[in-house]
């Protein structure tokens, strides 16, 4: 659904949930109202086709690999991920090397856990997965359990402004629970679905389903809310604010390392300087808790589902229940980042609360995560025009900078590196994953002994630029 902006109208809130972004953006930057999408962090417009950021499994894994092998055990918090085809030889000597683990196959672009199944081969990999371009998680098979059932939280995160990076994250989440009990994968229960998934949408066909209808008794219930799982789990001994930190901690480096990459989408769609509208965008953090209390992300919606009923077949075909969970949850989340963005007044990167909504970012602890977004700044200058594209050319500017040329790296050694980083992809453009990359390669060879080679190479050519 979205409203029709027409020329001459005063809007106090323009609201969109439909997932392909019909809204003309031109009218966006001139019209003052508050809007409930973020340039760059959907899908699609009606002009042209971008690349996803946000909701793209592929897209996003290749992103947290890279910061996993920047900062190591900082970004440790997403599944080891492999894309198929194209990482079909590393996934199957992934799984040579780890025989005992098991693994998920999803759809690159599925929802409501249509065409996902467990493995342990690569031989089980039917051929349609090669063609359809799926997903292959490490399955984490030490899940949090209560009542035996395993769960996944569906976090809420509201982004008002990208650059600067300013986030919130909701106080209240939903909580999706398994109707099967958990069993450890093995080969005589991989195929029982709903002891692994927590989709709503596979479980609620389930005759083991219990809908909350009173929403201060959801302690049967498969669907409940994060205070009332928090409040369980505190009777249990496990520290909830500890657990909740961890969960902030896993949403705001997911952040961090989106930035940069959903700044390039936002540079090809609109001058967000000159926009006269005020955005924001709720996101939904899918997290997974081991038994440990770590926080997994496995991925993100940029359009979160707030349907607020439950479909079930009945005797004369589909019936719609209420979920009062989902409305409770829903409306509050909703209301109160409206309100907020209605405070026109208030500076939203000092707001350390509002309601029910928790800063995350700016954060002073969090300052150092910067390299990506600086290697950014550096491909933008190369490139010199917003939206455009890194040739051999503008790659080769490099060379003149002070310090960027020595025996082994000469002017026709940037081409050189140029063609080999874009051979080992299958991308006919150095896009911006591929030319951090790039300068990983050019840091070997220019800063061979020292650690923090990849850092100090970045900060060398922006003191060069300025």
């Amino acid at each position: 659904m979205a409203f029709p902006i027409k020329e001459r109208r005063k809007y106090d809130l323009l609201f969109q949930q439909s997932k392909t972004l019909s809204i003309d953006l031109e009218k966006i930057s001139t019209v003052k109202a508050i809007y409930n999408r973020v340039p760059g962090l959907q899908v699609n417009t009606n002009q042209l086709y971008f690349n996803q950021v946000v909701s793209n499994k592929k897209h996003l894994g290749m992103i947290f690999q890279r910061f996993y092998k920047h900062y190591e055990n900082d970004f440790n918090f997403a599944p080891q991920t492999f894309a198929l085809p194209q990482e079909s030889e590393a996934l199957q000597n992934y799984m040579k090397k780890y025989k005992e683990k098991t693994f998920i196959a999803k759809p690159q672009g599925g929802a409501e856990g249509l065409g996902i199944f467990l493995l342990k081969n690569f031989k089980e990999l039917p051929p349609y997965t090669f063609q359809q371009e799926y997903i292959v998680q490490e399955y984490l098979d030490k899940p949090l359990l209560v009542d035996n059932k395993k769960f996944d939280l569906r976090i809420y995160v509201m982004v008002t402004s990208v650059d600067p990076l300013i986030a919130y994250i909701a106080d209240e989440a939903l909580v999706r629970f398994c109707t099967e009990d958990y069993q450890k994968p093995d080969r005589d229960n991989m195929h029982k679905i709903l002891q692994h998934l927590t989709n709503f949408s596979l479980n609620k066909l389930s005759d083991k389903y219990v809908n909350c209808q009173d929403i201060n008794e959801q302690n049967e219930a498969t669907k409940r809310t994060l205070t009332a799982l928090m409040q369980t789990l505190s009777t249990q001994g496990i520290d909830t604010d500890y657990l909740f930190e961890q969960i902030k901690d896993c949403c705001t480096k997911a952040l961090i390392a989106i930035q940069p990459f959903v700044l390039r989408e936002q540079e090809q769609m609109i001058n967000m300087q000159k926009a006269q509208g005020d955005c924001f965008q709720i996101l939904g953090f899918d997290i997974f808790i081991d038994d440990k209390l770590k926080a997994w992300l496995f991925e993100i919606n940029d359009h979160p589902s707030l349907n607020i009923f439950i479909e079930k077949e009945g005797e004369k075909g589909l019936i719609k229940e209420p979920s009062e969970i989902d409305k409770y949850i829903k409306m509050k989340i909703l209301g109160e980042a409206i309100q907020l963005m209605k405070k026109k007044n208030l500076n939203r990167s000092e707001i350390e609360r509002y309601k029910g909504w928790i800063k995350l970012l700016p954060s002073n602890e969090f300052e150092g995560y910067d390299s990506f977004y600086k290697a950014k700044l550096i491909y933008d200058k190369l490139v010199a025009k917003k939206g455009g594209s890194m040739s051999s050319s503008k790659f080769s500017k490099l060379a003149k900078f002070k310090g960027m040329v020595n025996p082994n790296m000469t002017q026709t050694n940037y081409e050189i590196l140029y063609k080999k980083v874009l051979q080992q992809t299958t991308s006919k453009q150095m896009t911006l994953e591929i030319f951090f990359d790039a300068l990983e390669n050019l840091a070997d060879v220019l800063y061979p002994m020292e650690l923090e080679k990849v850092d100090m190479l970045i900060s060398n050519i922006i003191s060069n630029m300025q």
